[in-house]
């Protein structure tokens, strides 16, 4: 889905207002402060969602499954 809406973006000219930006440095950082917390508050939330998911759904979802004696593959 994604597909056509960079093709757009990549083939349109630059505003001239975004021409006179001053210059990325080279040791200028990428991933800024803010993306860091949020890059990492993400992936605790996720963290939580799915150890929840493993160890609490089949009992929130009245699933019986043993997580210690069943396979991965059954044969």
């Amino acid at each position: 889905m994604d597909t056509l809406a960079a093709i757009a973006l990549a083939t349109e000219p630059p505003h001239p207002t975004d021409l006179k930006k001053e210059k990325i440095r080279k040791y200028d950082k990428i991933i800024l402060k803010p993306m860091w917390r949020q890059i990492l508050s993400q992936s605790l939330y996720q963290m939580l969602v799915l150890l929840v998911l493993l160890y609490l759904g089949p009992i929130m979802f009245d699933i019986n499954y043993d997580y210690i004696n069943t396979p991965f593959y059954y044969t």
